[in-house]
């Protein structure tokens, strides 16, 4: 179980969550996803810009995600 730290979307069906242990959502408007980070560093920010998202999590570290 991991905490949710900030959550993000462009509408119903387009949903971003963030939180502890590296855990990242995606909600299509339908279901939930569980994007894999590859890491369990904290997230603690999600936001996004021309089809791209960003989060923000422990020691600075940024990742993002393209279309």
């Amino acid at each position: 179980t991991q905490t949710l730290r900030g959550i993000w979307g462009t509408s119903a069906k387009d949903l971003w969550a963030v939180g502890t242990f590296g855990v990242v959502l995606h909600y299509n408007g339908t279901s939930w996803k569980i994007v894999n980070t590859g890491t369990t560093k904290h997230w603690n920010r999600v936001w996004g810009l021309g089809g791209d998202v960003f989060v923000v999590g422990q020691d600075r570290t940024i990742l993002r995600y393209g279309p």
